[in-house]
């Protein structure tokens, strides 16, 4: 195998940008989730339990997010562990797949906390409307955080279909082997 293209988002783009990005994004989910739901829920009174479980669901949904990128790889039998990236500023968690991966594999990794988190907050809505802006706010989140992943993604589907990816703590590589 020989690496076809070496990505490392944060490079790509600039930390600063991709926060700026991550939180528009964030913000301007939350306004169309809630509005949407909103309109179709009707909402007679909303629970309030104050900050600090307020902040205990907002560090859970990074947890999560995280976790749910193992799952799919776990569920096909490969090896995923969740390890703690030291940067300047704080620690990151981090789903580090020592092993290679298939393209499919890897989209659908990628894609998974996304897809995941927000059916559970559009179900939880729904069933549970007093708490709708906590969901809200939740998938809110959770959509700012899969920024990230969904750059990602995009330079998946123009990789080659029989690529396999190589995971790096500081980005990940395209690779393909020698046959193809």
């Amino acid at each position: 195998m020989f690496c076809w293209k070496s990505v490392n988002i944060a490079r790509d783009f600039g930390h600063t940008r991709l926060t700026i990005v991550s939180i528009t994004s964030g913000v301007l989910f939350f306004l169309v989730f809630y509005l949407f739901l909103s309109s179709f829920i009707e909402v007679t009174s909303i629970n309030q339990y104050g900050v600090i479980p307020f902040i205990g669901g907002l560090i859970l949904i990074t947890i999560f997010h995280k976790l749910l990128h193992c799952v799919p790889i776990w569920l096909c039998g490969k090896y995923a562990k969740l390890t703690i990236k030291r940067t300047q500023k704080f620690p990151i968690l981090y789903c580090f797949i020592p092993n290679t991966i298939t393209k499919r594999l890897c989209i659908t990794s990628a894609l998974f906390p996304l897809l995941t988190i927000t059916v559970f907050a559009t179900i939880g809505s729904i069933f549970s409307p007093e708490h709708l802006p906590y969901f809200s706010i939740f998938a809110a989140i959770n959509f700012g955080l899969s920024i990230y992943d969904i750059i990602y993604v995009t330079h998946l589907f123009k990789a080659p279909k029989s690529s396999f990816i190589e995971d790096h703590y500081d980005g990940f590589h395209i690779l393909l082997s020698r046959a193809s």
